[in-house]
């Protein structure tokens, strides 16, 4: 018997040792665990449900969500679907040849003709959009903030993006920025010009700090006699109004009822 027992323990022991081999395995895959697939499980099919109703970005959110966690082509064909009706193709192209790349696992044969006419509709919904811009020897040129390229005086750059709005920006040393938003259908080519104008005097002026020092030392050296000057004619308009005062006084007598008034001087033209 201890020998027959012994034996069993042994196969045991080899068992468990290559469970643990497998789960080993699995980790070493990136396998999520058990809760992980779990989440992944509920995130799917909230996707699922929110893309039946229409709800499209919640649809690419839970989506998302379920295949950071588990990245299997069933999720991923979803997630390119839900993609492009939410007008974001050029990330379902992205995910559809990974898909069809079979980077993500084999490819079921009967999901493959589904995945490659979803990847035609993706590519006819990208629109382009060409960018000139001018003003400036070097220009950098930007859609929605994101850098696309630099180009000379006069120079383009053709950039693929999603239907929708987008901001095309250009700008270079020395030169006041430019910017336009354009909206883009699905599928059009849309072209845009951007001219760079010089900086305002005052910035150029801010900049210079050693030139403006003479300037500032001529208006110090001027204040003195400024301010003599404006003192003259400040004495002298106190004086004239002195004197215009002084002869528009009217001329006074004391009434025993009223006080003291005033005299009406007499003018011939008066009968």
């Amino acid at each position: 018997m201890a020998p027959a027992l012994r034996a069993l323990g042994l196969t045991v022991v080899a068992m468990l040792g290559a469970a643990r081999a497998s789960a080993q395995e699995a980790r070493d895959l990136g396998e999520p665990h058990a809760e992980a697939q779990d989440e992944a499980r509920v995130l799917f099919e909230e996707g699922v449900r929110a893309f039946d109703d229409g709800r499209f970005a919640d649809a690419v959110d839970r989506l998302e969500r379920s295949f950071a966690i588990r990245p299997r082509p069933s999720v991923a064909y979803n997630l390119a679907m839900a993609l492009v009706r939410a007008s974001r193709p050029r990330a379902a192209i992205a995910i559809l040849d990974r898909l069809l790349a079979e980077e993500l696992g084999p490819l079921p044969e009967t999901m493959r003709p589904a995945a490659q006419a979803l990847l035609g509709e993706a590519r006819q919904l990208v629109a382009t959009l060409v960018v000139r811009a001018r003003g400036a020897p070097r220009i950098e040129l930007l859609i929605d903030g994101a850098l696309v390229g630099r180009v000379a005086d006069g120079g383009a750059v053709r950039s693929q993006i999603d239907p929708g709005e987008h901001r095309a920006e250009a700008r270079a040393p020395r030169r006041r920025g430019a910017s336009l938003m354009v909206t883009a259908e699905p599928g059009s080519v849309e072209q845009v010009g951007l001219e760079l104008a010089p900086e305002r005097d005052g910035s150029h002026a801010a900049r210079a700090g050693p030139s403006s020092s003479s300037t500032d030392r001529e208006s110090d050296s001027a204040v003195p006699w400024l301010i003599g000057a404006g003192v003259a004619v400040a004495l002298v308009a106190a004086v004239v109004v002195v004197v215009l005062a002084l002869g528009a006084a009217p001329e006074r007598e004391h009434d025993p009822i009223f006080g003291s008034t005033g005299v009406l001087r007499s003018d011939s033209s008066l009968p």
